[in-house]
């Protein structure tokens, strides 16, 4: 659950951070943060081998 929370607040702030005009490699970071999250929420709740 705390790692939903975490890729919802990066949105967040990622989308004020364009909505304001910071973009560019800061967006890239954001990605790679919500996508490494999104991959430990996944090996947490694989069954183990």
């Amino acid at each position: 659950m705390k790692a939903i929370i975490a890729i919802v607040a990066i949105a967040l702030l990622e989308g004020y951070a364009i909505y304001t005009g910071i973009d560019g490699a800061l967006f890239g970071v954001a990605i790679a943060a919500i996508a490494g999250l999104g991959g430990y929420i996944i090996k947490q709740k694989a069954p183990p081998k």
